[in-house]
């Protein structure tokens, strides 16, 4: 299913093959009490028009940006799908209503990397600057 296998064949002509990568990000929903209680916000804008995922328009401040801050190899970024909520799978709706009744929530997120594009691996450290030398 294009896991591993860089390049294929078809028609004679060499044909790219994106990789498909699923994580599992779990995040809580309550605020602590030392910091007001209530609910988060999940943070997430997206569109579930194919009734069997949700696909990430965009992060915004909530749980999901604390998770990305927290685990940057990690993070859900625009582009991913979120193909389960607490084991709910294949209903976009049913998945909705998960996030909003739910204080915790496991999701589910499957990112398809496009032929050349950077892997889903954690970047690497930034070297430090050489400082000049006197």
């Amino acid at each position: 299913r294009g896991l591993g296998v860089p390049v294929g064949r078809h028609g004679g002509a060499a044909m790219a093959v994106s990789k498909q990568l699923e994580f599992m990000v779990v995040v809580s929903m309550t605020i602590p009490s030392a910091a007001g209680g209530g609910r988060k916000r999940l943070g997430i804008d997206a569109d579930w028009a194919d009734g069997k995922s949700l696909y990430v328009k965009s992060v915004s401040a909530g749980a999901i940006e604390d998770w990305n801050r927290e685990r940057p190899g990690e993070a859900i970024r625009a582009g991913d799908r979120v193909v389960a909520v607490n084991g709910v799978a294949g209903d976009a709706q049913a998945m909705v209503q998960e996030c909003k009744e739910k204080l915790t929530l496991q999701l589910l997120v499957r990112r398809t990397e496009a032929p050349g594009s950077p892997a889903a691996s954690p970047e690497p450290a930034p070297a430090p600057a050489a400082s000049p030398q006197r």
